[in-house]
């Protein structure tokens, strides 16, 4: 019966399962804020994915779906795959992590300078990490 497929969508999660969600998402926070920290400039898009998959791997996430942009490809792609492209002012990840039975969707965006302001209401990030 239908209603009781739709009623089962709506159950409330168990303390067993809002925990794992807990650890998936303050493990990939510490991630991706290792890897921001360590993000300079002149680096590849890639170069920093792939660090940021090396630090999720450590604690067995998958990660899904990782894109990044940097600096005018940006605005270009909406799902930007990461290239060699290397970062002069900003760069934006969006990706999807997850660990078997949990996901984590998260949006950063790296720079060394304020966002701009045409930017904050197409690409409101989840984080962000201001560099000085």
């Amino acid at each position: 019966m239908i209603a009781d497929d739709v009623a089962r969508l709506r159950y409330s999660m168990t303390p067993e399962e809002v925990e794992r969600y807990r650890w998936l998402g303050e493990t990939v926070s510490r991630a991706l804020e290792k890897t921001l920290i360590d993000t300079r400039l002149g680096e590849k898009e890639s170069e920093v994915v792939g660090r940021l998959c090396q630090e999720l791997w450590k604690d067995r996430i998958d990660p899904i779906t990782l894109m990044s942009a940097a600096d005018e490809r940006i605005s270009k792609f909406r799902h930007p795959i990461p290239t060699e492209k290397r970062i002069e002012n900003y760069s934006w990840s969006p990706s999807m992590l997850g660990n078997g039975d949990s996901l984590c969707r998260s949006h950063v965006l790296f720079t060394l300078e304020s966002v701009p302001e045409n930017w904050e209401k197409s690409m409101t990030p989840t984080s962000s990490l201001t560099a000085r």
